[in-house]
């Protein structure tokens, strides 16, 4: 549990969120955790969904910015 949150952390500072999504992001993880849907799963790919669901639910959306095939 600590590792993922301590995962959510890290991310979340890369995309400089606040701190309301970074908390919003941990509880989600934890319900997961306490759900046992974590098993088997990437952590990696966990925490970016758990993250994604925050910003959503905090109207906060974020854009993936991709180099342009022109």
């Amino acid at each position: 549990l600590k590792s993922g949150f301590d995962a959510i952390r890290q991310m979340a500072s890369r995309i400089s969120l606040s701190q309301r999504i970074v908390q919003k992001a941990c509880t989600l993880y934890k319900q997961s955790y306490e759900n046992k849907c974590v098993r088997g799963r990437s952590q990696d790919g966990i925490v970016a969904t758990c993250i994604y669901m925050a910003c959503r639910l905090e109207n906060a959306q974020r854009t993936i910015k991709g180099k342009s095939s022109e």
